[in-house]
């Protein structure tokens, strides 16, 4: 029998994976557009968390990942357009 957030917490780990690898990428190759997509999957990351946490009913915890998602997805628009 499959847990029931499966999918989310497959979401979750792959979104980090690719993250990192983005982050490599921008290491190896010196190009921000890798970071930049590296910083939004690690944002996709912390908001799949959230729901997540919302699912196991720790509304707190759900909504500090969502605030932290939201701010550093602010933050990398911002360092987007700067």
């Amino acid at each position: 029998m499959r847990h029931p957030a499966e999918k989310l917490m497959m979401m979750e780990f792959l979104s980090l994976l690719i993250a990192f690898i983005f982050g490599l990428f921008a290491i190896f190759f010196k190009q921000i557009l890798f970071l930049l997509f590296g910083g939004y999957f690690l944002c996709f990351s912390l908001f799949c968390d959230g729901l997540l946490l919302s699912q196991r009913r720790d509304p707190q915890s759900a909504g500090k990942q969502w605030l932290r998602a939201g701010v550093l997805f602010f933050l990398i628009t911002l360092f987007l357009f700067l």
